[in-house]
């Protein structure tokens, strides 16, 4: 009975600092830059554990990375009404062709083609 309960605050916590990481990633999007050392200072973690909790749940650090930049691209292209070039640079894309490669990657459509659909 112990150890289930324990394993269950184990998991719970776990699950917190998933969540956690997602939450601070999306905050630090706007900024100039990030990376997993702040994320892990951010955390008070050390760069290893984020990186085999991350593991744990199937995920990683550029993963993340990658579903925050594609939320805020389809939030800012769908609702905000963004042109394709105010979306790569809220998403912070280096440039528009790799913006547009992207978020047909991601979508199976184009920019353009989220936008009027």
């Amino acid at each position: 009975m112990k150890l289930e309960g324990y394993a269950m605050k184990l998991y719970r916590n776990i699950r917190h600092k998933n969540e956690q990481a997602k939450r601070w990633l999306r905050e630090q999007l706007a900024l100039v830059a990030y990376s997993d050392q702040n994320l892990t200072s951010g955390m008070q973690i050390s760069p290893a554990t984020l990186k085999r909790k991350l593991k744990q749940h199937g995920t990683s650090f550029q993963k993340l990375q990658d579903l925050s930049k594609a939320q805020t691209a389809l939030f800012d292209l769908k609702v905000k009404n963004l042109t394709n070039e105010q979306a790569a640079q809220s998403s912070q894309f280096k440039n528009l062709p790799n913006f547009r490669r992207t978020i047909k990657r991601w979508t199976g459509m184009t920019p353009s083609e989220l936008k009027s659909g």
